[in-house]
């Protein structure tokens, strides 16, 4: 059996910090973050969550909605 992980992740090109960042370097965060993840014991993995603003509020309602809709599956 197969343990899935689904990371649903909104790029920005400014950071919490105001920086200013590439698409690349976003990219290269989640790579880290994944490997982190790999990393993780299965116990550990349950619950692993990445906080990301998500700017347009269409995207972010439909985000809430398919949340909501697998935490009730």
């Amino acid at each position: 059996m197969t343990d899935t992980i689904h990371i649903a992740v909104t790029l920005r090109h400014t950071t919490m910090l105001g920086q200013t960042i590439t698409r690349d370097a976003a990219r290269r965060r989640l790579g880290e973050i994944a490997a982190q993840i790999e990393a993780v014991s299965r116990a550990e993995m349950l619950a692993y969550a990445v906080d990301v603003e998500i700017v347009d509020p269409e995207v972010e309602r439909k985000a809430l909605a398919a949340d909501q809709e697998r935490e009730a599956s």
